[in-house]
């Protein structure tokens, strides 16, 4: 349908715009081709002047790049789960030990360390959860970090966030989180 348009009301259809044709080849075996096509004013009338190209080694190549990044990013997704649930273990026992503790002094350090541990865990969490597997929205997690740390520590202090939308790296939110959490605590 498209090439029947093009033939009637001829336009520009260059090699890189066009769409993706199949070829049968003499053996029957089908392959990618990229068609470019040109309109020509030539005395008879409007012809067309036709490129085609085989891409279909660029094909492959791109499938194998989709297929690995998608491998990546199902590794990727493993790893930061894996690390979230270490980082909980790690707090678990923690929160056990601070339970046996007679002091209040010793209780509550390691209650701060068990909330700089769920503030890294918390940023794993949140970027296994996302879409975008690089970066996290600072707002959204700033905001569940406090409000963590708020039903942690209760007290009588109001705490309100107030943050843009900002995408942050691992390296730029754990720092981040940290700060916050000993801030807040």
């Amino acid at each position: 349908a498209e090439s029947t348009r093009f033939l009637l009301t001829p336009q520009e259809w260059a090699a890189g715009l066009a769409r993706d044709v199949l070829m049968r080849r003499r053996d029957g075996t089908d392959f990618a081709v990229e068609v470019g096509l040109n309109p020509v004013q030539t005395e008879d009338g409007p012809r067309v002047l036709a490129a085609v190209a085989d891409v279909s080694e660029r094909k492959q190549s791109e499938q194998r790049l989709r297929d690995a990044f998608e491998e990546k990013a199902v590794l990727l997704k493993e790893v930061y789960h894996r690390v979230k649930n270490n980082l909980q273990i790690v707090s678990s026992l923690i929160s056990l030990q601070a339970r046996n503790l007679p002091e209040r002094a010793a209780r509550e350090a390691l209650a701060r360390g068990e909330a700089r541990i769920h503030s890294m865990a918390l940023v794993h969490e949140q970027l296994y959860r996302s879409d975008n597997l690089a970066t996290l929205n600072a707002a959204g997690y700033l905001d569940t970090l406090a409000h963590y740390l708020r039903s942690q520590f209760g007290g009588t202090a109001q705490l309100r966030v107030e943050c843009d939308a900002v995408a942050l790296g691992m390296d730029q939110a754990i720092p981040c989180g940290l700060i916050v959490t000993e801030l807040v605590t």
